[in-house]
């Protein structure tokens, strides 16, 4: 096997390892771990729901403090951690941070766009990366960019094998035959305006202004006075 794949999974290895191998770095991963497998049951129990506007400002504006947070044991660590080449991956997944907090906020691109770049998925997974990289863990080389690709790509498969497999949430179903419902009343409703031929409109054209009109002074001049007595 060539050496750089030796070395790739070696990378990988390292990688997954981490927890298991520095205690102080997994108080930091294993909230985050726990929180990106429980939005994927999530997203996967609702299949039809979307991310929201808002969601993805907050996984960017997370994504933003967990970087601050991981750069300022970098710096708070800097004879052991710190590194040009390890600060410029983390400068990059900050940009990326600052810009799907920016897009989501001003609604740049379109909703599908925005809520992929803004997904649990990725955000979660650059801020491992920047965690590992500020923590000293491994070095920005060639080989461990392709571990952490492959890595990613195993995620991503992960995920949708989950989401395909969870079953769909008995409240969405509910939801689902409560709008079929409502969409069939709607359809058997007839929207379209009546011809006035359907109005049986009288003819009030030849009708007089006392012409079977019931008022007071009809009522008035109508009446017999002939058995009245004073």
């Amino acid at each position: 096997m060539h050496p750089f794949w030796i070395k790739t999974f070696t990378d990988i290895k390292t990688i997954i390892s981490v927890p298991f191998t520095n205690p102080e770095l997994l108080w930091q991963i294993a909230p985050i771990f726990f929180l990106w497998l429980l939005m994927e049951f999530y997203f996967g129990t609702h299949k039809k729901e979307k991310l929201g506007w808002n969601t993805a400002l907050g996984n960017g504006i997370s994504l933003f403090w967990i970087i601050v947070s991981s750069m300022q044991y970098m710096f708070a660590n800097y004879e052991s951690a710190f590194s040009w080449d390890r600060f410029v991956v983390i400068l990059i997944i900050t940009i990326y941070a600052i810009f799907i907090s920016v897009i989501s906020f001003k609604h740049t691109f379109s909703s599908k766009v925005t809520y992929v770049l803004s997904s649990p998925t990725p955000v979660y997974f650059f801020a491992f990366s920047a965690m590992i990289y500020a923590f000293g863990v491994i070095n920005a080389k060639l080989s461990t960019l392709m571990a952490l690709l492959i890595i990613y790509v195993s995620i991503l498969l992960f995920s949708f094998i989950l989401k395909k497999l969870l079953p769909e949430g008995k409240e969405d179903e509910d939801e689902d035959d409560f709008s079929s419902s409502i969409d069939k009343n709607e359809s058997n409703f007839d929207f379209s305006t009546p011809s006035t031929e359907e109005f049986n409109t009288p003819d009030l054209t030849s009708a007089t202004p006392t012409d079977n009109v019931n008022t007071p002074q009809n009522n008035y001049n109508n009446k017999d006075y002939s058995n009245f007595k004073f």
